[in-house]
């Protein structure tokens, strides 16, 4: 939920690492069947640069180093 409210937000398209996944997440207003006819690995695609800024969030800022956490967080991210 929350990764669909900053990509569908219009004000992010301007930052420098945001920016192109927001422009393409908020394609699928202007061409809704955009997102069903990429295969499943483009779809993915366009999501490396959202998963990688949570990944640095998850792994760095919250300090997370117990093997549980790691594995919590990767769970996490697989399903971003």
């Amino acid at each position: 939920g929350l990764l669909h409210i900053v990509l569908d937000n219009p004000d992010f398209i301007g930052m420098i690492l945001l920016g192109p996944p927001c422009l393409e997440f908020q394609w699928h207003h202007h061409i809704p069947k955009d997102l069903a006819s990429k295969s499943f690995l483009q779809t993915c695609g366009d999501l490396n640069v959202v998963v990688g800024i949570l990944c640095g969030i998850y792994l760095g800022a919250f300090q997370i180093r117990n093997p549980i956490g790691i594995c919590l967080v990767a769970f996490k991210l697989i399903m971003a």
